[in-house]
């Protein structure tokens, strides 16, 4: 089986520590049996701590891109970042983290691209809570399929 390419998007503001840890996470953690490749929307400040040779966070595949810049407005800043950062990935597999999402067991990705290849009606699959959301939801095997109708 050929692997599609997966992309993980991460906006950040000026947390490049936190950043850090993030990418230190993924890097242990993340099991994936295509490529994976990173793109950091930073509105914040300059990120020049990755290195892009030596070191421990040797990543030649992480993409930095300047952020819309709309952090101060409300509900714009994240959001912002997380659509420039969906329109800038060719990829049609799509991993969102927060920078301060910190991976600390592995997360085995091949099963839940697998299933998202077999099940179009599947669209994508959320891997943190959703307690406090109200869906109604009907469990196939191993995932809950949301009944878009029943939000409210």
């Amino acid at each position: 089986m050929e692997w599609p390419n997966i992309s993980v998007i991460i906006p950040t503001y000026n947390r490049p520590e936190i950043l850090r840890e993030c990418f230190a996470g993924l890097l242990c953690n993340l099991d994936y049996s295509g490529k994976v490749s990173y793109y950091v929307g930073n509105d914040g400040d300059d990120i020049t701590w990755i290195p892009k040779s030596g070191g421990s966070l040797n990543l030649d595949n992480i993409t930095i891109l300047d952020g819309p810049r709309r952090v101060g407005k409300p509900h714009q800043g994240l959001g912002a970042n997380l659509n420039m950062l969906l329109g800038s990935t060719p990829d049609d597999f799509i991993i969102q983290m927060d920078d301060d999402h910190i991976l600390q067991k592995p997360l085995l990705l091949d099963k839940h691209v697998t299933f998202l290849m077999n099940n179009q009606k599947a669209g994508w699959i959320r891997l943190m809570g959703i307690a406090n959301h109200d869906y109604t939801a009907d469990l196939r095997g191993d995932y809950w399929f949301v009944r878009w109708d029943s939000v409210g």
